[in-house]
């Protein structure tokens, strides 16, 4: 639908600039047809535009809602779109809670919440029958995800926890139930989770996923152990908190070598988290992921508490963070120790320096900041 709204002449040419740009962001051409093609090579929605003097650009747009990036899918992309005869000038990827991206370059994440607004300035533009019916049934995903979040009562019903009779989310509930979005709203429940927590500025990659037909929140980021890549962090799902270490990237089969090198990850996790020695970490089963489970259990109102969570993971994070360091926070970190050595050496040559070097004494005072 959002591909035939883009074309459509039964929408102005301004109600779909509009919707256009809510998505990709202001664009350098200012278009006058709009073309749309559907999965071209895979991506979901490619957009053509042609300004006035016949100059060409595109926009890619790649769509979900239940699903989630498949591994290195956006990069892909970006591998084909270089073979366009004009540039591109957005890439969105378009999800359910605006995910995002875990490959690829310059790919924008968007939301429903995003593309409602959209579909409103569209709307502003003038009325049309299949435009208004797309806006009503994105303001009710919308409006479901916003329920998830701020109403407990309608979350433990799409954990499966409780069954919600009557009231004012009966009818949200039915929805949820015929459009199998239950999975989908677990998602947006621990995306808000994640976006509390403030992870962004601290280089941990985070994610939102699926395993078990259940919705699964991920931290992450990797370490270097001599020529192998261990991935480890946080995860949470099923109310349960766990720390975890993993081969990178994943393999079918893990390696001898993999195994010892996930092994002393966890014994740093175990050290940096004060989990008990007598604590066991899960088997590996074949691919080498294994955690602790921590974090105290939870009552059922406690784990529908979205800021409580984000602070404990927070802190978890941080936690490790102080353990287990990226080799560019390692660099960083050898490189102050450095100039803080050349600093202190300089400041007590400085007298000497004086002495039989005077022209060099205002770099030396600049630099020693004396």
């Amino acid at each position: 639908m959002l591909a035939w709204l883009l074309r459509s002449p039964a929408l102005s040419l301004p109600a779909r600039r509009a919707l256009l740009r809510a998505l990709a962001g202001p664009l350098d051409v200012d278009p006058t047809p709009i073309a749309t093609t559907t999965e071209w090579r895979d991506l979901d929605i490619l957009v053509e535009l042609t300004s006035p003097a016949g100059d060409a650009a595109f926009v890619a747009i790649e769509h979900k809602i239940k699903a989630r990036e498949g591994d290195a899918q956006l990069a892909a992309y970006d591998q084909e779109l270089v073979s366009l005869s004009a540039p591109v000038v957005a890439k969105v990827l378009l999800s359910f809670v605006g995910d995002e991206p875990q490959s690829g370059h310059s790919w924008r994440p968007c939301s429903y919440a995003d593309l409602l607004d959209g579909l409103d300035q569209a709307v502003a533009h003038g009325e049309n029958q299949h435009l208004s019916d797309y806006r009503a049934l994105v303001r009710r995903l919308v409006a479901c995800h916003r329920l998830v979040v701020h109403s407990a009562a309608y979350a433990r019903h799409v954990f499966g926890e409780e069954a919600v009779d009557g009231g004012p989310t009966a009818g949200s509930v039915n929805y949820v139930e015929r459009c199998r979005l239950r999975v989908t709203l677990q998602r947006a429940w621990l995306a808000e989770v994640t976006r509390r927590a403030q992870l962004s500025e601290r280089r941990w990659s985070t994610k939102t996923d699926e395993s078990n037909g259940v919705g699964l929140a991920d931290f992450a980021r990797v370490a270097h152990r001599g020529q192998l890549r261990i991935r480890y962090g946080v995860q949470l799902q099923n109310w349960q908190l766990k720390a975890f270490a993993q081969p990178w990237p994943y393999p079918k089969n893990v390696s001898d070598g993999e195994r010892r090198a996930v092994e002393g990850v966890l014994d740093e996790i175990r050290d940096a988290l004060g989990i008990a020695r007598s604590a066991r970490a899960t088997a590996d089963r074949g691919r080498g992921f294994r955690s602790f489970r921590i974090g105290a259990d939870r009552t059922s109102r406690e784990r529908y508490d979205v800021s409580s969570w984000a602070v404990e993971i927070a802190r978890t994070l941080a936690s490790l963070k102080g353990c287990l360091m990226a080799p560019n926070e390692v660099m960083s970190l050898a490189t102050s120790v450095a100039r803080l050595r050349l600093t202190r050496a300089l400041a007590s040559d400085r007298h000497s320096v004086r002495r039989t070097r005077p022209e060099l004494s205002p770099k030396l005072s600049r630099c020693v900041g004396a």
